[in-house]
């Protein structure tokens, strides 16, 4: 496990980008909306504050610059090449400019980041403050994120073996803890019900009537985009409040770490003594996946 807690960045180390052209896509032509419509829920503010007095409500919104970015402008563009963007595990172009300084380096600076822009500009809203709370009413926690579903298939991550998050459990576990577990899979709880030791079993709690998925199949492809946020974000939060995370490489994971920067993490998928450009040799699946 490595150090997460960290001095926030300065007003003049971080560095938020402006606001944008009036540019659709790769297109020069500048646009002008008359209206701005938006229509369901699974958006910003269904779960947070503003980040800005900006309001989409307002009239005046229509006379903002905005900027309409494809698939391949985001993923290739805007997530993997541009120096000030957050990634929670090294897979950027940046990255390849940057290889000969460890992996842990890369993280520390990383959540630095993230967790000032996190301490600023996110604030959920106080449905989710309940919920989370309602989920982990603890304090003296273990948060345990177990991301299985799809996870291989993903951004060449590890599937963990539970054996593995036994023993990291194990290592932590006094006697009045608890053991917060997050997983996306049906599965992760049989697994703990018929191999785990029932002392521990009793200990652990999970978010009620969250959406599992019983194959490779991710929950948010079999619920509405708005269910799974809200129960991704719950879980988030309830993770938080602990003091020790056990994880592997997932965004759900780094997220915890940028709510709360004292929490121990505990990484089962990394190596976190190689050099970035070891880690990156090994991970390959994202220039591959752009493909």
């Amino acid at each position: 496990d490595i150090p997460t807690k960290f001095v926030p960045f300065s007003d003049g180390e971080l560095v938020i980008p402006g606001g944008p052209w009036k540019r659709r896509g790769r297109s020069k032509k500048k646009t002008k909306k008359t209206t701005i419509s938006i229509r369901g829920t699974g958006i910003w503010d269904s779960y947070f504050y503003p980040v800005s007095p900006f309001s989409i409500s307002r009239s005046t919104s229509c006379e903002k610059p905005y900027y309409e970015l494809d698939l391949q402008q985001i993923a290739s563009g805007l997530h993997a090449t541009l120096t000030w963007t957050v990634r929670a595990w090294p897979y950027g172009e940046f990255e390849n400019r940057q290889s000969n300084i460890t992996v842990e380096d890369w993280y520390v600076d990383m959540r630095r980041k993230a967790a000032t822009i996190v301490r600023r500009y996110i604030h959920p809203k106080p449905w989710l403050k309940i919920a989370a709370q309602e989920a982990n009413p603890h304090k003296n926690c273990i948060a345990m994120h177990v991301r299985k579903t799809d996870k291989t298939l993903s951004g060449g991550r590890m599937d963990i073996d539970m054996e593995k998050y036994l023993k990291a459990v194990m290592q932590y576990l006094d006697d009045d803890k608890i053991i917060y577990l997050a997983t996306d899979s049906s599965a992760t709880l049989d697994d703990i019900q018929r191999h785990w030791q029932p002392s521990i079993v009793e200990r652990i709690r999970t978010q009620k009537q969250a959406l599992r998925s019983d194959s490779s199949t991710p929950t948010f492809d079999q619920s509405s985009h708005d269910r799974t946020n809200r129960e991704v974000l719950t879980d988030i939060y309830a993770m938080a409040k602990c003091s020790v995370l056990i994880h592997g490489r997932s965004a759900v994971s780094e997220a915890v770490i940028y709510i709360n920067p004292d929490i121990r993490s505990v990484d089962l998928d990394r190596n976190i003594k190689k050099t970035l450009r070891k880690e990156l040799q090994d991970g390959t699946w994202w220039h591959d996946s752009l493909q």
